[in-house]
């Protein structure tokens, strides 16, 4: 029969090594250019409720989806 001792690792005591950051904030920050180009299109959108956009899976800021380069209009309002 087998019987679990530690769920848990063990750490030998060394130092942890340091991880790499997921992601690069030169890459993940959309251009002025795109921002402006976004942010055009979601201040009159129907479903910018308020500076939160209500056609994202639980309502992001609409800053928020302009700002970041992966993001994409749930509606496809952006012309990329």
């Amino acid at each position: 029969m087998l019987t679990v001792q530690h769920i848990m690792p063990l750490l030998n005591g060394a130092a942890k090594p340091v991880a790499a950051p997921t992601f690069d904030r030169a890459t993940m920050i959309a251009s002025p250019a795109l921002q402006a180009a976004r942010l055009a299109v979601c201040a009159q959108c129907q479903f910018n409720d308020q500076g939160t956009c209500r056609q994202c899976c639980g309502g992001v800021p609409v800053k928020t989806l302009v700002n970041l380069t992966a993001s994409r209009c749930g509606r496809h309002f952006w012309k990329e």
